[in-house]
């Protein structure tokens, strides 16, 4: 029978020996240990492929199975529910995967990198989210952290995320950190952060997703060109202009960076409802539908810049709501901007955010950029 036909078996109790066999399927921990507890004959559940519950919930169905009360199969799955399991869970998770070859899935909240690495019989089959590792991280000690689990690992952490991010450098820094590229979201403090990710290698076709906070941010991405880097751009108004080095334009799979402007964190939906790029000049181009705008003329400053978008038809008479412009500051650089209107009369009130500055580009003047390299996707 099907655990949920078993269940029903309500009235029964310990002193009753009823087998019960159940088919296979999923169920949550707390039918087994309820029909452990209504019979006095190990409950079979060998065929039960996925186990859901509390961390607590489910040791109690590991308990009964090392009392051999519930039978299990070698290789059950373990979906742990709830989005912020504790240090006192460590140890229950542990437990669940010395005993089962199957994955494990689950998230922790805060831990200490100690902590953390107290995970110690997972593998990287296990699917841990640690939502913010906190506590002064070492290289070693990531990469151990990063054979246990295949799910995303975010670091509140001085030399690897958060904390004093100034000591992200080669100098204080194992650079031989890998794998690790593609589950870290790295997330800035009050601002003003300096990342330096210049010797640090990613998983193949990930990268590091980069969130600076208010004030303007120093980052400097990746060389490798077998993954993309993500930058997480913040509020608009006030965040400051972040400064990056080394940003790819190109394709993702060959390197390609991405500017990310999710609503979640930018606090402004993109005029046009297209993630589409287009790419001319301020007196030729077409905006249309496009929410990311090549300018290929060059400005000869941001202050340069605004004056021309407060002079701009197609900018200042478009109601065009807001729209993310990169355009040419030098032969190296770029400058990226949030240019927002919501009307079509010729009043200068254009308002616009300088967010970024992209350095180190060989030519700007021949470098065409692509919807790839642009994202409003959730991080």
């Amino acid at each position: 029978m099907t655990a949920a036909q078993a269940n029903t078996l309500t009235t029964l109790n310990a002193q009753d020996e009823i087998t019960i066999t159940l088919d296979a399927g999923v169920t949550t921990a707390l039918v087994l240990t309820s029909l452990d507890d209504a019979t006095g004959v190990a409950v079979g559940a060998a065929a039960i492929t996925t186990i859901s519950g509390t961390a607590t919930e489910v040791k109690a169905v590991l308990d009964a199975h090392t009392a051999s009360t519930i039978s299990l199969d070698a290789d059950y799955k373990v979906s742990i529910t709830g989005a912020n399991m504790a240090n006192a869970d460590v140890a229950r998770i542990n437990s669940l995967a010395a005993d089962s070859s199957g994955t494990i899935t689950g998230t922790f909240g805060t831990l200490t990198l100690t902590q953390a690495n107290n995970l110690a019989t997972l593998d990287a089959q296990d699917a841990i989210t640690l939502t913010e590792v906190t506590a002064t991280a070492n290289a070693a000690a990531i990469d151990a952290l990063d054979d246990k689990t295949s799910g995303s690992m975010i670091f509140a952490d001085a030399q690897v995320a958060i904390g004093n991010l100034s000591s992200l450098s080669l100098a204080t820094v194992n650079q031989t950190i890998t794998g690790t590229g593609g589950k870290m979201l790295v997330t800035g403090t009050a601002g003003g952060d300096t990342m330096n990710f210049t010797g640090f290698t990613s998983d193949a076709g990930n990268g590091f997703t980069i969130k600076g906070a208010a004030a303007a941010d120093f980052i400097t991405l990746t060389d490798d060109t077998n993954s993309s880097d993500i930058i997480a751009f913040e509020v608009k108004t006030g965040s400051g202009t972040d400064n990056i080095t080394g940003f790819s334009v190109g394709a993702t799979g060959s390197g390609g960076d991405v500017l990310n402007f999710n609503i979640a964190h930018t606090a402004n939906a993109f005029g046009g409802g297209g993630t589409g790029v287009v790419s001319g000049t301020l007196a030729g181009v077409t905006i249309g539908t496009n929410s990311f705008i090549q300018l290929t003329d060059r400005f000869a400053s941001t202050t340069d810049f605004d004056n021309q978008m407060q002079a701009s038809a197609s900018i200042d008479e478009a109601n065009i709501g807001d729209r993310v412009i990169v355009y040419e500051l030098a032969d190296s650089v770029f400058g990226v901007a949030i240019v927002s209107n919501d009307d079509v009369t010729d009043n200068g009130d254009v308002t616009i955010d300088h967010v970024g500055q992209l350095g180190g580009f060989a030519d700007t003047n021949s470098t065409t950029w692509l919807a790839a390299n642009f994202s409003v996707a959730a991080l």
